[in-house]
């Protein structure tokens, strides 16, 4: 009898092994794929940033021209290769919808809200301590594109384009792939590769916190829709009404701002305390046992590099 529970208990751990290898298989597939639409992003932006400077010379100094790089990048080279790579791999079984009451909707919009000002603070923090070490601003081309840039490209990309493909990208494609593994793990792969993707240090920890919030509401609802809904709301007033508020310098419209951030960080803040016994997570379809596979293979780590190595060259430029 005890030999036999021996056994057993071998049998399991041979299971398991045989099962992380498949699972560390899959993690390091998903992460090529990641690794690879940043580089397709990268080296696409490179070649026509090269062509517009060629055939139209001091473009780099106009408006539309760092907004036409990312566009042009992330949706016709991005996202399909993104795509191109995953669209074999498996996804999960689809859920029924489940569909948010208007009441639902705002607490998680200003619990939103409340994160992205939250972890924007403390990103502009660690951004000035860097600067003083380093003696200089840092660079951040996005801020840039938002402030020197036109208004209406900069509503049209970050506020509607940006929001869905980025959406697609990552609580569609990606999510469906990693929801086996069960939610807290999809949540967090998918919200951290988000972070990793924006390769800037002012943006990396609010896009990871509205990464997660946003996975968890796409888990839950079983649908990318109100994920894209919010992501498109948090952008324009983040991109678009807050910058244009600051750049018209009326002592009005800088007051009505000031009231509405510190607002929504209270509020926010406030409902996700009194509703946090409402979050659950649900176990996966998948047992994985060794945890560290979620991280420590090939794929994932050369994305995390990736994403690194080009934080740390704005921050050394």
């Amino acid at each position: 009898m005890e030999n036999n529970q021996i056994y057993e208990e071998k049998k399991i751990d041979i299971d398991l092994n045989q099962s992380d290898t498949d699972n560390k298989r899959l993690l390091n597939r998903l992460g090529l794929a990641l690794s690879l639409m940043a580089a397709a992003i990268l080296f696409s932006q490179f070649i026509l940033g090269s062509i517009l400077k060629i055939y139209f010379p001091g473009s780099e100094k106009e408006q539309w021209y760092t907004w036409t790089l990312t566009g042009v990048s992330v949706v016709l080279v991005g996202l399909p290769t993104f795509y191109g790579v995953t669209r074999k791999i498996p996804v999960s079984a689809p859920k029924q919808i489940q569909k948010l009451r208007l009441s639902q909707f705002i607490v998680i919009f200003l619990i939103c809200a409340a994160a992205m000002y939250v972890t924007n603070y403390i990103s502009v923090f660690i951004n000035f301590m860097i600067a003083i070490i380093k003696g200089d601003d840092l660079l951040n081309p996005a801020l840039d594109a938002i402030y020197a840039g036109n208004f209406w490209i900069t509503l049209l990309y970050t506020g509607i384009v940006a929001p869905i493909v980025e959406e697609l990208i990552f609580r569609k494609i990606l999510l469906d792939r990693v929801r086996k593994f069960g939610d807290l793990p999809a949540i967090l792969l998918t919200g951290i590769a988000f972070g990793l993707f924006h390769m800037n240090l002012a943006q990396i920890l609010y896009a990871t916190a509205l990464g997660i919030i946003f996975a968890y509401v796409t888990i839950k609802t079983n649908t990318v829709r109100y994920s894209i809904l919010l992501h498109v709301m948090i952008n324009v007033i983040g991109a678009t009404i807050a910058p244009l508020a600051v750049k018209a310098e009326n002592l009005l419209y800088i007051v009505i701002l000031m009231i509405w951030v510190f607002g929504s960080i209270a509020a926010g803040v406030t409902l996700l305390i009194v509703n946090r016994k409402k979050i659950t997570l649900e176990q996966g379809e998948i047992v994985v046992g060794k945890k560290s596979i979620y991280i420590l293979n090939a794929g994932t780590i050369l994305f995390i590099l990736i994403s690194f190595s080009m934080t740390l060259s704005l921050i050394l430029a």
